[in-house]
């Protein structure tokens, strides 16, 4: 598939100083509604979902319909499709900018918050440029050079994928180092949170709950760092990312699928209230790809029970569904491809033209 042709972005005054994303990985159209049944009542309305500004989005990425995180991440954070497992690369290896690069030449400070681990696909693709998301060791190194002022997840020391690779165990090890190296202030526990400073590394050991969920809740680490990044009057832009709707979506295990949404909204709910009155902040909410293609059949909920149905184990093609809140969240409405996210954001933030592909081969 040929790569697509650059899209002029809108110029002139840009709607919002600050933009933040939420992304519910493997959140979809399903989730939310089963979300809105068990954990109010039934119809009930969610932080995230209580806007007029709604669309649906096409996930399909260059090499197949159904996705994954790295594809798709790469498809919002850069304009581009591109194939599986490619993090802000095209099929080709050049390299496409992704929305953080330019919004720094604009002078935003940018941010990552996830409950993943930080070098996870999600956070790579708004950070760096690789070949393959599995490529820890490589996405470790470029993130600590990229600039990013923010960067919290988890260290994955524990994780198995990450435990077939030594050479990212190694710099987990001498993160203290490499961190300062790159002039980072790192910390590795919640309580050093309320003092740190930007830029910052975290990397937070998993929960004790077990999984691969990392660090507080959501809510307070998307809090503290809404605090810190607003130190610059530039505005900034922040990637907030619940990898528990995907993990257990892959499990089928509605419960914990439940308990990540219930996360999620919170995060949402406690970011909408801490950015209301302000008229600069523009928040969206939306998911990369469909885990599972969940289903609610039958259910009473005076009796607390639901028969819940999953499509697959997998990924799948299904649209996601999009909230859009504050400056500018009129642009986000219909029918969207994931690549026009990404272009959305920079208008609403007055970046100029995006995407942006460059001469660069990533090898």
């Amino acid at each position: 598939m040929p790569p697509p042709v650059p899209i002029e972005g809108e110029r002139g005054d840009p709607d919002a100083r600050n933009v933040i994303l939420f992304i519910g990985d493997g959140m979809g159209v399903g989730h939310v509604s089963a979300a809105s049944d068990l954990l109010s009542f039934p119809g009930g309305t969610l932080a995230m979902t209580d806007t007029p500004h709604v669309a649906l989005v096409r996930s399909w990425v260059a090499d197949n319909l159904a996705p994954d995180s790295a594809s798709t991440g790469t498809a919002m954070a850069t304009g581009f499709k591109t194939r599986k497992k490619a993090v802000g690369v095209l099929e080709d290896g050049r390299v496409v900018r992704n929305l953080f690069e330019v919004a720094r030449d604009h002078g935003r400070t940018t941010g990552v918050i996830t409950t993943s681990g930080v070098v996870d696909a999600t956070p790579a693709t708004f950070t760096v440029h690789v070949e393959w998301r599995d490529d820890y060791h490589e996405i470790f190194e470029k993130m600590l050079a990229s600039d990013t002022d923010l960067l919290i997840g988890g260290d994955w020391t524990r994780f198995s994928k990450a435990q077939k690779n030594p050479a990212y165990l190694d710099l987990l090890a001498r993160a203290e180092e490499l961190g300062q190296h790159h002039g980072y202030q790192v910390v590795r526990e919640p309580s050093s949170m309320a003092t740190a400073e930007l830029p910052l590394l975290a990397l937070f050991p998993p929960r004790p709950s077990g999984g691969n969920s990392h660090g507080p809740p959501l809510a307070a680490t998307a809090l503290r760092g809404i605090e810190l990044l607003r130190e610059n009057p530039g505005g900034f832009l922040l990637l907030i990312e619940c990898e528990i709707t995907d993990e257990f979506g892959h499990h089928n295990d509605i419960e914990e699928v439940m308990n990540g949404m219930r996360e999620l909204n919170e995060a949402v709910a406690a970011v909408l209230e801490a950015t209301d009155g302000n008229g600069d902040t523009l928040v969206v909410v939306t998911a990369d790809h469909d885990t599972g293609s969940l289903a609610i059949t039958d259910g009473d909920y005076e009796e607390g029970r639901a028969t819940v149905r999953w499509a697959t184990g997998d990924h799948s093609s299904q649209w996601l569904p999009l909230f859009a809140f504050g400056p500018g969240a009129e642009r986000f409405v219909g029918v969207l491809d994931n690549t026009e996210v990404g272009r959305l954001i920079a208008e609403a933030l007055g970046l100029g033209d995006f995407p942006q592909l460059t001469d660069f081969v990533e090898n």
